[in-house]
């Protein structure tokens, strides 16, 4: 083609818009990768946090994929709720309790729970007031304080520039 004394060639224009393409396609997927590994840094440092290393606590600390490029790490009240279904106790430790309060069995005739590797049974149990324990912003913290989404995104487009060497 040719307009005005100029001349161009579709082929080389074809080429560039392909060459444009393929890089995009590299540094979507780049990010996603980026992404997940900065949610499951994310949702291991907030499992750190957690003053429990283990149980309904622990495990409730989930990852949802939102959309494309959307995740969200917390904790799925559903695994943490009390007996009576009224609360979640990831809420109680986070928030505290203000007010000391009596704790009885729903469908048992005792609690039971472990005190120094000893089982111990009780027909009621006072809960004392407690300050909250701000775990999720710890873990927040920590995450900023790491960098880790720098870091993670740094790493992925550095391999994509190594790929297109």
């Amino acid at each position: 083609m040719s307009l005005i004394g100029i001349s161009v060639d579709n082929r080389k224009i074809d080429k560039s818009v392909q060459n444009i393409k393929k890089v995009i396609r590299l540094m979507k997927s780049a990010a996603k990768r980026a992404d997940q590994a900065v949610t499951r840094d994310l949702r291991d440092i907030l499992r750190d946090e957690i003053p429990v290393v283990s149980g309904n606590m622990w495990s409730s600390v989930s990852i949802e994929e939102e959309g494309q490029f959307v995740y969200i790490v917390g904790h799925d009240k559903d695994k943490t709720m009390t007996a009576d279904r009224q609360h979640s106790y990831g809420d109680i430790v986070y928030y505290g309790i203000r007010k000391g309060y009596f704790i009885v069995p729903v469908n048992a005739k005792a609690l039971r729970f472990v005190v120094g590797g000893t089982v111990v049974f009780a027909k009621k149990v006072f809960i004392p007031p407690r300050p909250g324990n701000k775990f999720v912003d710890r873990a927040v913290l920590v995450a900023e304080r790491k960098k880790i989404a720098e870091k993670r995104y740094k790493n992925e487009f550095k391999r994509i520039a190594l790929l297109r060497g």
